[in-house]
């Protein structure tokens, strides 16, 4: 509305033309700043009033060039309002306190996760060896596998295991979770019996045990 009056209008050949739209009483941006009143003296404040302070000036100069059909004193009341529920927002000095994540344990984990693998169903895979249909079976069931030393676990029962992120990670972070980036927990290994190469958790028995003993 503002922009197309603007548009509309010869201000040369306004005789309203007049110092008192930068100025006065309800003028300018000079007035806002003036006359509204800040509950508080730090600079955030005094940024806010400024912004609504120029909202004003531009509506008063369009309504002494009779752009827009209101009046002076009751627009000055309706942008201050809206400047005091803009200031209500601002918690000056004030910052909320950043959530922590709870403490991981890193010596209980390693326990946890030896005693998960001691229960769960893992089956031993000898790389190169012909796979017979029942084998293929029962590796499919499994909840992991132990080849040359290392324990690969599904990630859907390690998730299941341990549900948090960030058990996870401390687990990868003191080297018992083996990866090989760093932006995923898991590798791909190729097993018989199991279709494509799917993706694991795979587990440093010696480092689970240095962490499990600590």
């Amino acid at each position: 509305m503002l922009e197309a009056g603007f548009d509309r209008f010869d201000f040369a050949a306004s005789p309203r033309v007049s110092h008192r739209s930068l100025g006065g009483p309800f003028g300018g941006s000079d007035t806002l700043e003036r006359d509204a009143v800040l509950p508080d003296r730090h600079n955030a404040h005094y940024r806010v009033r400024s912004n609504f302070a120029v909202l004003y000036a531009a509506a008063a100069l369009a309504i002494d060039y009779e752009i827009l059909p209101w009046k002076k004193t009751p627009t000055f009341r309706a942008i201050e309002k809206c400047m005091r529920l803009a200031l209500a927002t601002l918690a000056t000095g004030t910052k909320e306190p950043a959530a922590t994540a709870p403490a991981v344990d890193a010596h209980h984990l390693g326990r946890a996760l030896k005693g998960r693998l001691a229960k769960a169903e893992l089956v031993v895979v000898k790389p190169k060896q012909k796979v017979t249909e029942e084998q293929a079976r029962a590796r499919r069931k499994a909840d992991g596998f132990k080849i040359n030393g290392e324990i690969y676990v599904e990630p859907d029962r390690f998730k299941r295991w341990f549900p948090s992120q960030p058990e996870r990670t401390s687990l990868k972070e003191q080297k018992v979770i083996l990866a090989g980036r760093e932006d995923t927990a898991t590798i791909e290994k190729k097993i018989g019996g199991i279709e494509g190469k799917p993706r694991y958790y795979a587990i440093d028995v010696r480092a689970l045990r240095r962490l499990a003993s600590g």
